[in-house]
């Protein structure tokens, strides 16, 4: 639901539900590292689409420092993309 009002520019709604999905992950029993990393670029690109870089900048910047955490070369592409959106 968070793809579908973000590609809809209804950015608030978005981040609620990107939130939520979030959350679910973390929650799950077959939680993985890489959904939990997509879930988090996600809400960081909703908050530069709201916007509010000081958030994304922090959230991006707090992934970052956890490189080693990174097992898609796909997710480090896309977490480095939001940061040069700042």
């Amino acid at each position: 639901m968070g793809t579908v009002f973000y590609e809809l520019n209804v950015f608030d709604s978005a981040l609620v539900y990107f939130q939520k999905g979030l959350d679910f992950r973390m929650k799950s029993e077959q939680k993985t590292t890489s959904s939990i990393l997509e879930s988090q670029i996600n809400i960081a690109k909703t908050y530069i689409a709201l916007k509010d870089y000081e958030q994304a900048e922090h959230l991006l910047r707090d992934l970052e420092s956890h490189d080693e955490d990174f097992q898609s070369l796909d997710l480090k592409i896309r977490l480095y993309e939001q940061l040069m959106e700042l």
